[in-house]
């Protein structure tokens, strides 16, 4: 059965509405399935993933001839893969043609903060965040919206009622996180999709991105950084247990951030020195995939004496509310 994304609703508006549209995300969170969805109801449109080598290859030789060949909306997946040159040819055709919904673009890299892509497309470019499934996805039930629940009247929140759930079925969600393919796997068989998933990423998109070597080390620091999920990000603290230089630290814990594993929040709070010498909080992305990366299973967690929980549980719930907040009308940017 297909899952509605409940983000699509935004994301056809803003195709309506803007010249370029860019969904963003984590690699293998359905950013290529929406893409397609898309194309499939205007009935029109050119697909193209640089995932394969051949396009891939031609938009680089030739980013000028490749981003005006087929019919718009031309989606190219994985753009990222392209670099700067094809940015910039995109960026060409836009300004010289201002119609809206030219050209949807997909990466698993966050656009802003990729070192080989300079041109932003300022004024020219909606980004959307496309997150793994939210539970009310997975339900079918995405007709409210927590976010705006919590900025609205409270009367809102009083009618939401008690939860069906069971503490058990809580972490059985939690161990499983949002990412489509996981859903109906085994916990043994979703432990293995996860590793391999970090793998996956590290070894493509960060190595693409960077060139670092060191990869055995990378995949052990990310794991380090899972292990801090939910707390204060202190550097220095990772630099003493990585087997890295310290700027090594510093740029790899950025560049997990760059391919969406991570993700951190500022500190809050209403003196102005407490925010600027406080610690960020850092989460991996999907709780799930924390989960794998500390080898937490639903029976570890059920112990109350095991202090993993509570940092997987405020994993879930954050990354639960970045999903929600993707399609909120409020905005809590």
């Amino acid at each position: 059965m297909e899952i509605k994304r409940a983000v699509l609703p935004t994301l056809q508006r803003r195709i309506s509405e803007r010249r370029v549209v860019l969904i963003n995300g984590p690699r293998q969170s359905g950013k290529t399935t929406l893409a397609r969805l898309v194309l499939k109801d205007l009935g029109k449109g050119t697909f193209y993933s640089l995932d394969d080598e051949a396009w891939r290859q031609l938009a680089i030789d030739d980013p000028g001839s490749f981003v005006q060949f087929g019919e718009k909306p031309i989606v190219i997946d994985e753009v990222q893969r392209g670099g700067d040159s094809l940015v910039r040819a995109i960026k060409v055709v836009v300004d010289d043609d201002n119609s809206k919904g030219q050209y949807l673009l997909a990466g698993s890299s966050n656009f802003l903060t990729v070192p080989n892509i300079s041109e932003s497309l300022a004024g020219r470019l909606s980004v959307i965040e496309l997150w793994p499934f939210a539970q009310v996805e997975l339900e079918g039930n995405t007709q409210r919206n927590l976010v705006d629940d919590l900025f609205g009247p409270a009367e809102k929140l009083r009618d939401l009622g008690p939860s069906p759930l069971a503490m058990r079925d809580y972490l059985e969600r939690i161990c499983t996180g949002g990412f489509p393919e996981v859903q109906s796997l085994t916990s043994e068989g979703q432990r293995a999709w996860f590793n391999d998933y970090l793998r996956t990423v590290i070894q493509r998109d960060i190595v693409e991105i960077v060139a670092i070597r060191k990869i055995p080390e990378t995949y052990q620091l990310a794991r380090l950084v899972a292990a801090r999920t939910a707390n204060e990000l202190v550097m220095q603290n990772i630099v003493q247990d990585a087997r890295l230089q310290r700027q090594a630290v510093y740029d790899r814990v950025a560049w997990l951030e760059t391919v969406y594993l991570t993700k951190h929040i500022p500190v809050w709070s209403r003196n102005l020195s407490t925010r600027v010498k406080g610690h960020p909080k850092i989460y991996m992305t999907d709780s799930g995939l924390a989960a794998a990366l500390m080898n937490a299973t639903i029976d570890k967690l059920s112990d109350p004496t095991q202090a993993l929980s509570g940092q997987l549980v405020e994993t879930f719930v954050v990354s639960e509310l970045w999903k929600l907040a993707s399609w909120a009308k409020t905005s809590i940017d």
